[in-house]
């Protein structure tokens, strides 16, 4: 599942510069994010986890019809991308793989990193998805391990998630002996900043590593 793995806190683009050119409220701004999920869909649709960035009752309280809070949530999202900035793009890629349209997600990642180039989550995110979508046509191992192995250097090696992701690159390969090497170090990363979610996860992965076959 594309879903399984995203880095950090997500950022939003730039509020305030959006806002003031588009004559919105700032407040607003808080649902570009979960935006497709919303105007292409119904209200009760909205899922949970988009409930931080803005409740159903706060959708309610704009004071609109659902159609118009639609019509508004597309022209967010236009003006989000209209800001070609690494965090917009980011945004968007997430906001598309919730909808499922992974080569539209893969294609925002991609210019997110055009962007900035060290950004770290859109480089996990991007090598994630290339190495393990359902989404066969998504698949892009080379690409999953240069995106990967980016990441990786910039984290230093010491982010337990990152090799977890690099590991899952290797595999989708077919190197399954480094899968398996970058995969115990990981674990090891994981136990020493005692992160027993991830190393349950790491651990069931080295399985299949250690089979000779991917695990997604």
């Amino acid at each position: 599942m594309e879903r399984r793995f995203h880095l950090g806190r997500r950022t939003l683009c730039d509020e305030k510069s959006v806002a003031n050119r588009a004559g919105w409220p700032v407040a607003d701004l808080v649902f570009a994010r979960c935006a497709l999920a919303i105007f292409s869909a119904h209200l009760h649709d909205v899922p949970d986890r988009a409930r931080p960035l803005g409740s159903r009752s706060d959708w309610l309280s704009l004071g609109q019809s659902i159609p118009a809070r639609r019509k508004r949530a597309s022209r967010l999202v236009v003006a989000c991308a209209a800001e070609n900035s690494s965090s917009a793009h980011y945004n968007l890629a997430i906001a598309l793989l919730e909808k499922h349209q992974t080569a539209d997600a893969i294609e925002h990642y991609e210019k997110a990193i055009e962007a900035q180039s060290d950004l770290l989550e859109a480089l996990t995110n991007l090598a994630w998805i290339s190495a393990t979508s359902s989404d066969v046509a998504a698949r892009n191992g080379s690409r999953a391990v240069e995106f990967a192995e980016r990441a990786n250097r910039l984290t230093g090696g010491t982010d337990p998630l990152v090799l977890r992701t690099l590991a899952a690159a290797y595999a989708s390969i077919q190197n399954f002996n480094t899968a398996l090497e970058t995969s115990r170090r990981a674990l090891q990363l994981a136990q020493e900043q005692h992160n027993p979610e991830a190393a349950e996860m790491i651990r069931r992965e080295m399985s299949f590593y250690e089979a000779g076959r991917q695990p997604y």
